[in-house]
């Protein structure tokens, strides 16, 4: 914000004990929805505020900082020095008080987030209903990482989904539930995230290979998928961190094996890890379980786990079918009409329909940029409007559990095959993606 805007906004406040309230706030959110308005030599109309624009900051002395003083002592947090206009080391103290209650980034700055939540300036929408694009994705995308259940997954449109979603975060925040995408929610949806990061590197991993807590990276999470296969999954799947969980789960392997356990992984446990292998799950010579990989060399991992997140999984993969086959899949118990997800961004090449004396009943392909696809069977029914050649996001429902073709009970059949070649046990790769 230039001066001679940060001038004007200061003006406005200073009628705040002048004006009715109402007066007041209007002002205040045509401010913000427009500062290009504010003088000649004020942003231009294309600026917007952003959560992190600096209203106040310790040194100013302003009718800004005496209305935010007024409205920290109204809700309770205590202020040193009392309202006297001045942002010093007492206002300091007061306004990171109140960003830590409310989940905001502690810089001890009035930026407009903050502003928004403190009562400051009116909750402006930054996004709402009917909004498309990035942008939108990337809310959608930040909803889901903090664990927020998203219909339709991150596509781009905000819809009446996405709405149901910022309230849902909203609310689990103290925030009055708009279902609109306002400074103060964006500012708390961001120090979220950020809470998810990785911590600091650990330590390198030992020259003869053994794997400690504290140990990152590929063969950490080769283990990880080693130990979900034999029936020990971490908590939080193949991640590549060595934390508390993927000790807790070694040692119980270990115990399972005759093993000391000492929670390290030595060259015995890799043995033992390898030979504890199901059917169908095949092991390098190394002792790490080879992750399919996509076209760009990657190790193939799932976005989004196929179903509402449960433990009930079983290895299937290689067992004996009628007429001499063999399971090319595993098959996941639901209830009929619960929603299928998308595991991972792609399009939908590929939908049967159940006959009589079919198989598989009805049937999705879901195939990604380098060939790679996942197989869907016995599906109840499909979703309206979904068809051969529709892109979906990852976590988008592309149908529903049910027991068509050539089965007994509920249950979704997976299969899948990297980059369009032969299936591979996709049981490492489910069991990654949920947290048992």
């Amino acid at each position: 914000m230039c001066a001679a805007g940060r001038k004007e906004w200061e003006s406005t406040l200073l009628q705040l004990g002048r004006r009715p309230v109402r007066t007041a706030t209007l002002t205040l959110a045509l401010l913000l929805a427009a500062p290009g308005t504010l003088t000649a030599t004020a942003a231009p109309a294309t600026s917007r505020p952003s959560a992190t624009t600096v209203l106040a900051k310790r040194g100013d002395r302003s009718a800004t900082v005496a209305a935010a003083q007024r409205l920290l002592v109204a809700v309770g947090v205590p202020l040193a020095g009392g309202v006297d206009g001045i942002y010093g080391a007492g206002t300091t103290a007061a306004v990171t008080e109140f960003q830590r209650r409310r989940g905001l980034p502690q810089t001890g700055t009035i930026d407009v987030g903050t502003a928004t939540l403190l009562g400051l300036v009116p909750p402006t929408p930054l996004l709402a209903r009917g909004a498309r694009g990035a942008a939108v994705t990337q809310l959608q995308q930040r909803l889901i990482a903090v664990g927020i259940k998203l219909r339709g997954g991150a596509d781009g449109y905000f819809g009446t989904a996405t709405a149901a979603a910022v309230s849902a975060f909203q609310a689990s925040k103290g925030i009055a539930a708009s279902g609109a995408l306002d400074a103060g929610t964006d500012a708390v949806l961001a120090q979220s995230v950020a809470a998810l990061a990785p911590a600091a590197p650990a330590p390198a991993v030992a020259t003869d290979g053994t794997l400690a807590p504290g140990s990152r990276g590929t063969a950490v999470a080769e283990v990880q998928r080693l130990l979900a296969a034999a029936g020990f999954a971490p908590r939080g799947g193949s991640d590549g961190i060595f934390g508390n969980s993927t000790t807790s789960k070694v040692k119980a392997f270990q115990s399972s094996r005759g093993l000391p356990p000492n929670g390290i992984v030595d060259s015995a446990t890799r043995s033992a890890l390898t030979a504890a292998q199901p059917t169908g799950n095949a092991v390098s010579a190394t002792g790490a379980t080879p992750a399919p990989a996509t076209g760009d060399g990657s190790p193939l991992h799932l976005d989004f786990f196929p179903l509402p997140a449960t433990c009930n999984l079983r290895d299937s993969f290689g067992h004996p079918r009628s007429g001499g086959r063999k399971h090319e899949g595993i098959d996941i118990l639901a209830a009929r009409g619960t929603p299928i997800y998308a595991v991972k961004a792609g399009r939908i090449s590929a939908m049967g329909r159940n006959y009589a004396g079919s198989l598989a009943g009805n049937a999705l392909t879901l195939t990604m940029p380098d060939g790679t696809y996942f197989f869907h069977a016995h599906l109840d029914h499909y979703p309206d409007g979904l068809t051969v050649g529709s892109n979906v996001a990852a976590g988008a429902i592309i149908g529903y559990v049910g027991s068509t073709g050539n089965a007994g009970t509920p249950h979704l059949h997976l299969e899948v095959h990297p980059q369009g070649g032969a299936a591979v046990n996709p049981y490492p790769l489910v069991r990654s993606a949920v947290s048992c």
